[in-house]
């Protein structure tokens, strides 16, 4: 297709070929080697010249360089609004396509777990800025992130960002958090903490290699997504009971570093709870990114410290297919294993915390089981008059459809009264310093049976290259720091033995 003739401060600029189409406009490559491309609106209109306008005159480019906002309006030669040049970003796809085992697969070959979660920590910085700078992005999805090769990412169709008094028009139901589903985004104020839902969705993709965190089984069958974000089912939730499960294959909450399960559980706790903020996640994925570790099975497996055992084998297993691509098998490394009575001693510490105050803690609910009310019991006994049987059959409930679509609401509305009870009652208890230290101890106790397992393997690849590559210089230092693992793990057995 032929580039429009557009001018640029009153000069023709020259455009190369389309790079991209949206349902907005077309991207052009610019031709002069400044790295620009332009965005030809399909239909451009005043609104869009006046928002393209306020964006360019707060320099937001400079506050967020990894995001391709306008730069300086174009127009056609008749002094029409056209559009605005950017950044041109090359050699990136959409992280949908990283997301994914399959797309993985082609178009990111040598990513990994490290890989994903530098990349998903990239992403919240990038929100994090954007809110830094007074910017709600509102569309949040898995087309407009862009990933390079290195890791890198860059938010595109900026001009659609709420700045200001200008609105965010445009969302995806399955980024869109609980009290926007169904609402006209162009007739409402966005908010940070709406921004904070569509992060925490896209995070959880990526570290869950494509699951999205409302796409749960109930009674065997998915659910659909934006209507399980309405009724606040996080599959995976540990906290909350929701009514559906994770679909099989899929990657456990608890295969996750605390401070991660817990952030994923305020982000997805459903209406009126703050949600994690773009801040938060950077803090959280910094620390998983620096603890991650080979897995003992597998090279091309990473697991964060404090979790110890490897997620990925076990889905490997049940899937029958790899997650990653290359890797070394080392199960067949002969290990030297040197258990220590010390273990049993962590063992026993967890279970006497969790007994007392773990995480899975739940009230003496002093009421027994409610009865059906009085109206309960006449619908039922009008559902049952109508067919003449008793119990209910679902003809019956099909005739009664009013009257059990009102007990329905009621019980849901119930439901989530209770589960909102339940978790600012698990909130007041205190829980999570005694678990903190937890986590502490058995993240020491895990390194320290890493080093004993690895052991065997420094040694053979030692022999193998006479002790001269850099990974064995390396597990070489890890093995002298030994002893220092053994202080502090006693030292943090005996924090806990005293705080229990």
């Amino acid at each position: 297709m032929t580039a429009p003739v557009v001018l640029c401060g009153g000069a023709r600029l020259p455009l190369a070929d389309r790079i991209g189409r949206g349902g907005e406009g077309e991207i052009y490559a610019v031709a002069d080697g400044s790295g620009r491309a332009v965005k030809v609106y399909l239909k451009p209109d005043a609104a869009r010249e006046i928002k393209v306008r306020a964006i360019i005159v707060r320099n937001l480019g400079d506050a967020c360089s990894n995001v391709t906002f306008p730069l300086e309006i174009v127009r056609y030669p008749d002094g029409r609004f056209a559009g605005f040049t950017m950044q041109q970003v090359a050699g990136h796809q959409p992280i949908h396509e990283l997301i994914t085992t399959a797309s993985r697969r082609k178009h990111f070959p040598k990513a990994d777990y490290r890989f994903l979660v530098h990349v998903a920590l990239n992403v919240a910085q990038i929100v994090a800025s954007a809110h830094a700078a007074g910017v709600v992005i509102g569309d949040i999805n898995g087309s407009g992130f862009l990933v390079s090769q290195r890791g890198t990412v860059t938010l595109i169709d900026a001009d659609s960002l709420q700045v200001g008094a200008h609105r965010c028009p445009v969302g995806m139901a399955e980024y869109t958090s609980p009290e926007l589903q169904g609402v006209a985004f162009g007739t409402v104020d966005r908010t940070t903490d709406q921004d904070a839902f569509g992060l925490a969705v896209i995070l959880f993709q990526i570290l869950a290699l494509g699951r999205h965190p409302f796409a749960g089984v109930v009674r065997g069958r998915p659910v659909q997504i934006d209507q399980a974000i309405t009724k606040g089912q996080f599959a995976y939730s540990l906290l909350r009971t929701v009514g559906a499960t994770p679909p099989p294959g899929a990657l456990r909450l608890d295969d996750l570093p605390r401070a991660i399960r817990l952030l994923f559980e305020r982000a997805f706790a459903g209406r009126g709870y703050p949600r994690p903020t773009a801040a938060d996640w950077v803090e959280a994925l910094g620390a998983l990114a620096k603890s991650l570790t080979p897995c003992s099975n597998r090279s091309d497996h990473h697991v964060a410290v404090e979790r110890g055992s490897c997620p990925w084998c076990p889905i490997e297993r049940e899937t029958g297919r790899p997650i990653f691509v290359g890797g070394i098998n080392t199960s067949d490394v002969q290990r030297v294993a040197s258990p220590s009575k010390m273990e049993d001693v962590v063992a026993e510490a967890i279970q006497h915390a969790k007994r007392y105050a773990g995480e899975a803690v739940m009230p003496m609910w002093s009421r027994p089981p409610a009865a059906p009310g009085k109206s309960a019991r006449k619908a039922l006994a009008t559902i049952d008059g109508r067919v003449g049987q008793s119990p209910p059959s679902l003809r019956a409930l099909q005739l009664g459809s009013g009257l059990v679509d009102k007990f329905i609401g009621r019980n849901d509305v119930a439901q989530r009264t209770a589960s909102r009870a339940l978790n600012e009652w698990r909130s007041r208890l205190g829980v999570w310093d005694i678990a903190k230290l937890i986590d502490q101890l058995r993240e020491q106790s895990e390194q320290l049976d890493r080093l004993q397992m690895n052991r065997a393997v420094v040694v053979a690849r030692a022999t193998a290259s006479g002790g001269s590559t850099p990974l064995v210089r390396l597990r070489v230092r890890n093995l002298a720091q030994f002893s220092m693992t053994i202080w502090n793990w006693a030292q943090q057995r005996r924090t806990v033995r005293n705080y229990l």
